[in-house]
């Protein structure tokens, strides 16, 4: 803060006072985005996925699937707020919509058809404004593959709100490709 003090002193000895009152706001605007920069917390408020991988779906052109992965709080007693669910550098692929389900005795949802899909189905809710908090939860998205040849995507991304208003994104750590066949 020292430094601001003697930047401003220097500031009002060589400038008029419409100028000294510019200059001064700089000074603040500056200091208050060092800060907040400072003040990021460390690391990712989610986590979400596990090992980095791939996953191969079998689907045709405007056939649809669902594809997710886990996501937890980094800390459970911190809750965040969905704003959104996308994919990363997808191309060939729509995403139909996003939603959020429980984690039940079936597991979660990595790739699931919707000609069979998993109880919890029943259970999902719109992925935007849910509240993520102390229990892990399946993000996934209802997709349809729009392109003869290469579709997929490099990772699914949900972007969350803290309590403080800030707004992160976390990437999933899981590509997803889809072929014709997957063998």
């Amino acid at each position: 803060m020292l430094k601001i003090n003697q930047l401003a002193e220097t500031v009002s000895s060589q400038a008029g006072d419409r100028v000294k009152q510019a200059c001064l706001v700089a000074i603040l605007a500056g200091s208050l985005m060092a800060l907040t920069a400072c003040s990021t917390p460390e690391g990712k408020s989610t986590v979400l996925g596990g090992d980095q991988g791939e996953v191969c779906v079998s689907l045709q052109a405007e056939e649809e699937v669902v594809v997710g992965d886990v996501i937890a709080l980094a800390d459970p007693d911190h809750p965040v707020k969905i704003e959104s669910v996308d994919l990363v550098n997808a191309t060939g692929i729509d995403v139909i919509a996003a939603y959020v389900l429980p984690i039940d005795s079936d597991g979660s949802v990595m790739t699931m058809s919707l000609d069979a899909p998993v109880r919890n189905w029943k259970k999902r809710e719109p992925a935007k404004g849910q509240v993520l908090g102390d229990e892990p939860a399946n993000v996934v998205v209802q997709i349809r593959r729009i392109a003869e040849g290469h579709a997929g995507a490099d990772a699914l991304r949900v972007t969350y709100v803290t309590n403080d208003g800030l707004t992160y994104y976390d990437d999933g750590s899981t590509s997803i490709r889809l072929v014709d066949s997957c063998d």
